[in-house]
């Protein structure tokens, strides 16, 4: 059964200018204000110890001009919690309460959207297999690790659901049948890239993107956690005929030592503002940032959009 069109937030966004804009990366404002996410919950540990600080970054992702903040609930995972000795009504309510603080934010700042994060299977597994996407996993399996979250989630109303950082095609088309149960539900996907045309698990980016293309619930589709170097041939691999819309949100170009689990300084990056006209000129107008990118990068995407 094919699910109805949803209601599309972005629609007032760009009947009055040409982009919605993203906020950036949350874990890296949390480290930088001392927090230590060197844990298997990693942002989501935020719910637990410091949840002030969440919303003081969303207000300053809203003050740097964000569009949209986005919930801290990537990696907060039942499983993950459990581990903690939370109870599932628990944990229920710290997702919960990571809407609330986005909401919260959002009218106190008297703006912004807010948008509960999804991450893949393999964020919780804090193994590297979210950049690889070999689960050994079932359409049916992805399914019903996903629901939990979605169910408490979708309560709390939020503008929209992001499933961030998707690294198979099998785990995509899982979330699009998921979604039909949660018909009222708008939603966006990106997938994690290994390279210029492939994502994580080395199938073919753009034929990802027409096939998630085709869900009325998935407003807007593209690429995100992915160095920024990669992120204009993918766009230019895209099919023109596709109907959704295209969002970009990379990395800042640092390379991840999963072995040592920390951020390696890449010395031929470039500021990740650099690249966002031509990512625009390519038809990417939901546009911000991921892991390493800060409130400074999302202000001087925001000074180049606006020219």
């Amino acid at each position: 059964m094919k699910s109805k069109a949803v209601h599309d937030p972005f629609e007032a966004i760009l009947a009055n200018k040409n982009f919605v804009l993203l906020d950036g990366g949350l874990a890296t404002e949390l480290e930088h204000r001392g927090l230590n996410l060197d844990d298997p919950l990693w942002s989501g540990k935020a719910l637990l110890e410091n949840p002030d600080v969440i919303e003081s970054i969303h207000k300053e992702y809203l003050q740097a001009g964000s569009d949209i903040v986005t919930t801290a609930t990537y990696q907060a995972t039942y499983e993950g919690f459990a581990k903690r000795g939370c109870s599932e009504k628990e944990y229920s309510e710290l997702l919960r309460l990571s809407i609330a603080i986005a909401k919260k934010a959002c009218r106190e700042f008297g703006k912004g959207l807010t948008a509960a994060s999804i991450g893949c299977y393999g964020a919780h597994l804090v193994d590297g297999s979210e950049y690889r996407g070999n689960y050994g996993l079932s359409k049916r399996e992805l399914i019903d690790y996903h629901r939990k979250k979605l169910e408490i989630l979708t309560v709390e109303n939020p503008d929209i659901i992001a499933f961030e950082t998707i690294p198979c095609l099998i785990e995509a088309e899982a979330i699009l049948e998921l979604l039909l149960e949660f018909p009222d539900s708008a939603s966006w996907l990106t997938f994690s890239c290994r390279n210029e045309n492939e994502i994580s698990n080395g199938e073919s980016f753009s034929e990802c993107i027409s096939a998630v293309s085709e869900s009325p619930q998935i407003i807007a589709t593209g690429v995100n956690c992915t160095p920024p170097q990669y992120i204009t041939r993918l766009l230019q691999s895209v099919k023109p005929e596709r109907n959704q819309r295209l969002m970009v949100y990379p990395n800042s170009g640092e390379i991840w030592n999963d072995d040592q689990r920390c951020w390696n300084h890449n010395p031929n990056k470039r500021p990740v503002e650099e690249y966002v006209r031509e990512w625009h000129k390519l038809g990417a107008n939901i546009i911000g940032g991921c892991c390493r990118t800060t409130p400074s990068n999302i202000q001087a995407m925001k000074n180049v959009l606006d020219k």
